[in-house]
């Protein structure tokens, strides 16, 4: 059993390093996201939690493939609230990579093993738009 804690916790530790050094603080004045049901207009069994940034609408696009480090994360802008509930561990992010914000980074800061996830604005459906390389797409339908 001795043996086995020392590679647990190696484990657990490479597992979640993978945000290491991406900066968790949030701002003097962060944005409070709160979320909201979208339902997908060619499909009305097809909803998603939303929140608005700029004037934007994002939706759940996908999650971390590979490695995600500082340097692709730019800065914390706030947290999200739900059904009137502010949890400020749950932050959302801007990515270096995506000057235009099409992409948004949700992470909760206080978990032990957690990924992040990532969404997209509403407004680049059918577009062509440069996604970065550490996400992938979950393949929701609103997407396809």
């Amino acid at each position: 059993m001795k043996k086995l804690l020392p590679c647990a916790l190696a484990i657990v530790l490479l597992l979640t390093g993978c945000l290491s050094d991406v900066d968790y603080s949030l701002p003097d004045n962060p944005i409070a996201f709160e979320t909201y049901e979208f339902t997908n207009p060619d499909n009305q069994d097809d909803g998603y939690m939303a929140f608005e940034y700029n004037g934007r609408v994002y939706i759940p696009y996908g999650t971390l493939t590979g490695r995600i480090d500082g340097d692709d994360v730019a800065q914390c802008l706030g947290y999200k609230v739900q059904d009137g509930e502010a949890d400020k561990n749950a932050r959302i992010y801007t990515l270096s990579a995506d000057s235009e914000n099409n992409y948004l980074m949700d992470y909760y800061v206080n978990g032990i093993m957690e990924q992040p996830d990532f969404w997209r604005a509403i407004d680049t459906v059918g577009e062509n738009i440069s996604t970065p390389k550490f996400i992938e797409s979950m393949e929701y339908e609103y997407w396809r």
